[in-house]
């Protein structure tokens, strides 16, 4: 197996000091996967697959790779369930004569084992019912009875008798079979009758949560003498209307914008207020952003009187706005979205309590590029 290193971008002989040394030019370097994408090419690398998740580096390997015969594909996309994004990618390595061992996928069929026991022969039709008299057919048309001369009424024949224990046998395994459906019906009853206890149960849970999310809390005032550089109002505007509007002319540019980045809308919406920006407008530089979550009295997300880890976590939003703020979506063009890779949290206190209010103090030290990936 060969391995490759992201920062040098060249294949080199895997231990242990050259991974650490490998590593630790990553950390300090970055990856230059472009580098890395044509150096495999060269040492004869034609077929790239991406364990996923998503796509991205199969997407950035097409562009790298532009006008060259090669295969890239990813065996977890985001639009195709994964069996069959896995039967895909291995379809496509059979096509290119790639060796592939498909055994664990569609393992043989077990032998039957043949188990001989005890063998219980219960006899079916066997009950003795005698020999019936046959009748004789006449060859011709049969004459009107002579209702002058009726048969005389007599005792019937009685049949011989039935062989007791076979009928017994039969109506004892009719009972058994019996008992048998209506042991498993039960049982599809009861099975039944808990789904529908726990659909119930779920509604009620789902309504209670729909009542908690719609009914809210009691905002925390700000004091007055606070320094407010964006209000509710304004933040509300960001979030679900215009950036023209929430933050000035000079982005209204972005409204046009299939996409931009945005603070999401009510009740996820956390950010109550911006006390400072410290940053140049559509610079793509650095900046500082401080805002502010009041913790509500009755609010939806308190657990125990206190404020989730998801949630304070969450509140720190603003780094949405202070990217748009700086001016990411004008390098976009909107045609790309946030996503959150990693984040190291350090509690300083016990989870907030209702009537607290959380400060976040967000930076942005600079904007850089992998691809056409904006980190």
């Amino acid at each position: 197996m060969r391995f490759y290193s992201g920062a040098w971008g060249e294949a080199y002989e895997m231990d242990p000091d050259r991974a650490a040394d490998s590593l630790l030019a990553q950390a300090v370097q970055g990856v230059d996967f472009p580098k890395t994408v044509r150096q495999a090419y060269e040492d004869g690398v034609r077929i790239f697959l991406e364990m996923g998740p998503g796509g991205s580096c199969t997407r950035m390997i097409h562009k790298i790779l532009d006008g060259v015969p090669f295969q890239a594909r990813s065996i977890s996309s985001a639009t195709q369930d994964e069996p069959s994004t896995v039967l895909r990618a291995l379809g496509m390595l059979i096509a290119e004569r790639v060796p592939v061992d498909l055994a664990q996928l569609y393992p043989g069929s077990s032998p039957v084992e043949d188990k001989s026991g005890p063998v219980i022969r219960i006899p079916v039709g066997q009950a003795s019912f005698g020999r019936m008299p046959l009748t004789p057919q006449s060859d011709g048309f049969s004459e009107a009875p002579d209702e002058g001369h009726r048969p005389s009424k007599g005792p019937f024949p009685v049949p011989p008798p039935l062989d007791a224990e076979i009928v017994s046998l039969e109506l004892s395994e009719a009972v058994r079979a019996a008992e048998t459906t209506i042991q498993a019906h039960e049982a599809f009853l009861r099975t039944a009758q808990r789904t529908q206890e726990l659909a119930e149960g779920e509604y009620a849970r789902q309504q209670e949560l729909i009542r908690a999310l719609t009914v809210g809390g009691t905002a925390v005032a700000p004091p007055p003498s606070r320094t407010i550089a964006m209000d509710r109002d304004q933040l509300m505007e960001f979030a679900t209307g215009s950036i023209g509007r929430a933050l000035g002319e000079r982005f209204a540019h972005v409204d046009e914008h299939p996409t931009r980045v945005r603070l999401p809308d009510e009740p996820l919406m956390l950010v109550d207020r911006v006390t400072n920006i410290e940053a140049e407008p559509q610079s793509m530089t650095s900046g500082r952003i401080v805002t502010e979550h009041d913790v509500l009295e009755g609010g939806w997300y308190l657990d125990g009187g206190r404020l989730p880890t998801c949630v304070a976590v969450e509140a720190g939003q603003a780094d949405l706005l202070l990217s748009g703020y700086l001016g990411i979506d004008s390098e976009t063009q909107g045609l790309a979205v946030y996503r959150l890779l990693d984040a190291v949290i350090t509690f300083h206190s016990e989870l907030p309590h209702p009537g607290e209010v959380i400060q976040y103090d967000i930076r942005i030290l600079r904007f850089f590029r992998q691809g056409d990936t904006w980190l």
